[in-house]
């Protein structure tokens, strides 16, 4: 359904976007004229249906009172996003009222919601499908000028009984594609070896492990200032949701954060930093982020901080996982290795080894990867015969097998749950918490417990 020659060319000019710091508008680059000779379409004309474009579903959530389901949706690309500009009402390309100029050269976030979407079949997280904008043709996009619960989106389309009474009983608004992801490449211009020496090499003797709700975000401190925060993400359909805890991030940054990772760039691992101001995300020394990019709104971000002179090291996974020397004796990175199909197993894996005990946070990866990540990290690190706390992946969701938690070189195990009280995804999971807790002797959920420390 897509020319594949076309799509090519459009990830050549995404990655120039991405390298240039000129202070250009998106719509500049997409001047361009297409010289790959095999398209006899350009730039937004590249389906066999000009009304279908591609889309990347984050979250869904079922609305009270049967009104069918929530949707949040991003682009797959800047041709996507440009052909639902052209056919949506309201998606006013003027950005020039926002108080941050660099808002005017790219959107904070190209996220957007459609309200009441009826389905026999509950459409799928995480997966790609074609839009029908003939469809949403007429519709209005109703601005979120404050965001979504504190998230930045590009506003909402409700779609009322009238529009579903005037649809063609053929025509469906999403169709299942395949798997897509941004070729690692359109990074290659931030794929450098950070200086990490420039950063000291301090002492970790705390974990604090955040109550976000249905999200992540854990910090590693030393003494009583944060050190490395490791994700940084809420439930962007929760009540409160990012405002909640937007206050908490950029309270932390005040005083400046030598390193941020991101584990994996779904939207519960990340989505704090899109509500950040540019005066709060240039206090962050380095930025490590896996390079497999899911959808626009990403893309943007990490342009953004690329345009206003963010270090930001964007990690290629490799093929077959392993770990990473970043120049540190207290902490080390595993990289996951890359899995197209898979977001939560091709990430960033950090394994820390702190005053007196052990930290593993691995992000959503499958229980049976984290597991083996954890006993090569104790004998690489040299941190045998101590306790380790484990932030268990997925939220206590069933990602893969359930998890042993075998670590004959840790004298005791605890294990940490950053869960929401309510979340569509059933977390944490009755069967893998039992079988959790027959491995692990201590296990705490943040929804229970609030913000939780462990001294490491």
């Amino acid at each position: 359904m897509m020319n594949a020659a076309y799509r090519e060319w459009e990830f050549g000019v995404m990655e120039r976007y991405l390298r240039d710091r000129e202070e250009e508008p998106i719509d500049f680059y997409l001047k361009d004229e297409c010289d790959c000779r095999s398209c006899c379409r350009c730039h937004n004309q590249y389906y066999a249906d000009n009304d279908f474009i591609i889309v990347y579903l984050e979250d869904i959530i079922e609305q009270e009172d049967n009104k069918g389901y929530r949707l949040l949706l991003d682009f797959f690309s800047f041709s996507d996003y440009t052909r639902f500009t052209e056919v949506v009402k309201g998606v006013s390309k003027d950005n020039d009222e926002r108080n941050d100029w660099k808002d005017k050269y790219l959107p904070r976030s190209t996220f957007f919601i459609i309200e009441n979407y009826r389905a026999t079949d509950k459409p799928e997280r995480k997966k790609y499908y074609y839009l029908n904008l003939w469809m949403l043709r007429n519709t209005e996009l109703k601005r979120e000028h404050e965001g979504y619960n504190g998230f930045p989106v590009l506003g909402s389309i409700s779609l009322t009984d009238a529009q579903e009474n005037n649809k063609n009983k053929n025509a469906t608004l999403l169709y299942l594609t395949m798997p897509l992801a941004y070729p690692q490449w359109v990074f290659s211009s931030l794929q450098y070896n950070v200086a990490y020496n420039g950063l000291a090499d301090v002492e970790i003797n705390r974990l604090k492990v955040w109550n976000v709700g249905q999200g992540n975000y854990n910090e590693l401190m030393t003494d009583d200032s944060p050190y490395l925060i490791y994700d940084a993400g809420t439930d962007v359909f929760s009540k409160g949701g990012v405002a909640a805890h937007k206050g908490d991030l950029e309270g932390e940054l005040k005083n400046g954060l030598p390193l941020l990772v991101v584990s994996h760039w779904h939207a519960d691992h990340y989505s704090l930093l899109f509500a950040l101001e540019n005066k709060d995300l240039m206090r962050v020394q380095v930025y490590m982020f896996p390079s497999y990019v899911k959808n626009l709104s990403v893309f943007l971000f990490v342009a953004r901080l690329n345009l206003i002179g963010a270090t930001v090291d964007m990690r290629k996974l490799p093929f077959t996982s392993k770990w990473e020397s970043l120049g540190f004796k207290n902490f080390t990175l595993f990289s996951n290795k890359y899995v197209s199909s898979n977001v939560n197993d091709s990430g960033l894996t950090l394994f820390v080894k702190g005053a007196n005990g052990n930290a593993m946070l691995p992000g959503d990866c499958k229980y049976t990867i984290a597991e083996g990540e954890t006993n090569e990290a104790v004998e690489k690190m040299g941190a045998q015969n101590r306790d380790i706390c484990l932030v268990i992946p997925h939220h206590g969701g069933k990602a893969g097998k359930c998890v042993t938690y075998n670590v004959p070189a840790a004298k005791t195990i605890e294990g940490i749950v950053s869960v929401g009280k309510e979340n569509g995804y059933g977390h944490p999971n009755g069967e893998v918490m039992k079988q959790i807790k027959t491995y692990v002797p201590k296990v705490r959920l943040t929804k229970d417990c609030g913000d939780i420390d462990v001294w490491l």
